[in-house]
């Protein structure tokens, strides 16, 4: 004899094939997220260029002499002030501001 199937065994079906569709969705979503993760590292990663020895070598002569020194800064400091002073006077520092704060 046939069976007829009832509203139950449908639901319990239809159920099994949901849950089997959510675990797969899951399990590919893990994935997708382990992948995105991964790609962004790569993406992101800074690594060190070797350059000409010669740039190196003039690179740390700059920064040996630029703005270690207090007789270098105080010079930029001038330099800077006079610029200043030429391009946007209303912006440079009057006496009062000098008695106020360190240049």
């Amino acid at each position: 004899m046939v069976d007829i199937i009832t509203k139950s065994d449908l639901s319990l079906i239809f159920s099994i094939i949901g849950l089997t569709i959510a675990c797969l969705s899951v399990i590919i979503g893990s994935y997708a997220a382990i992948k995105v993760v991964a790609i962004e590292k790569s993406t992101h990663s800074v690594t060190y260029m070797p350059i000409d020895p010669e740039i190196d070598k003039a690179n740390k002569e700059y920064v040996d002499q630029w703005a270690t020194q207090d007789e270098e800064i105080e010079k930029q400091n001038k330099l800077f002030s006079k610029d200043l002073k030429e391009v946007m006077p209303e912006l440079a520092p009057t006496d009062d501001d000098k008695k106020r704060f360190i240049f």
